[in-house]
């Protein structure tokens, strides 16, 4: 069986760490939104953190899926 080693650069992390950073305040925008819209309390910028963390990860993921289409036809073209 082959050894498959995988290597994640530094700059790879940098740039996961920023695309995530940007669905967190997408989606903590979204919640302040809410609150300015429907007019409730303050508090729940922080109370409802959890489901902003949640909506952070559901963003990530949904840009991981082309991004990952992206790398695995450029891996193929490059073996090729």
């Amino acid at each position: 069986m082959k050894d498959i080693q995988i290597i994640i650069t530094t700059k790879r992390q940098k740039i996961e760490l920023i695309i995530y950073a940007f669905s967190f305040l997408i989606a903590l925008g979204s919640n302040f939104f809410a609150i300015l819209t429907y007019k409730t309390k303050w508090e729940e910028l922080w109370t409802e953190i959890l489901v902003v963390f949640a909506i952070s990860i559901v963003l990530y993921a949904i840009t991981l899926i082309p991004r990952l289409i992206y790398w695995g036809i450029k891996a193929a073209l490059v073996r090729n």
